[in-house]
């Protein structure tokens, strides 16, 4: 679990080092931030849900935002990001993609993955590499086009 928070803690860190100094959020040593990671997978957030979670300086939607409700993932968490940035300006809202596992069926970008096969990973047979235990297929990172999709 401390593994786990640590990755998370320092891939928050490098996207928004990406994103320039006025884009941080405030920061201080005085008070530890303290930041939010979450999803309703049935709905869109509540109004007060939204006052509540535009409190916290940054905020990761998680991929299964207001899926059963929309089919997809992107129009849940685009609105819960629009939301959130009405009630708080200065939240900084991230949102969750996994750029390891392939869950193209969620996403509306399968369209693209299915026209840019070569986006998958392959082992040395040029058959897909799949993730343990899940079957679902590995994006190849490697590949400078997909790269620059994700960023």
């Amino acid at each position: 679990m401390k593994k786990r928070l640590m990755i998370i803690g320092c891939s928050l860190l490098n996207m928004l080092s990406l994103l320039g100094t006025e884009k941080y959020p405030d920061f201080t040593w005085d008070r530890v931030p303290v930041c939010l990671h979450l999803s309703n997978g049935t709905s869109d957030f509540t109004p007060s849900q939204i006052r509540y979670i535009a409190r916290f300086p940054i905020v990761c939607i998680e991929k299964n935002q207001a899926y059963k409700k929309y089919g997809n993932k992107e129009t849940g968490i685009l609105n819960a990001a629009r939301s959130i940035k009405e009630q708080n300006k200065a939240c900084k809202v991230l949102f969750y993609w996994n750029s390891r596992i392939d869950y193209v069926e969620f996403y509306n970008y399968g369209d693209i993955l299915k026209e840019h096969p070569e986006w998958i990973m392959t082992n040395q047979n040029g058959d897909w590499v799949t993730v343990p235990r899940s079957n679902r297929r590995t994006y190849d990172v490697t590949k400078c086009v997909f790269s620059d999709l994700v960023v």
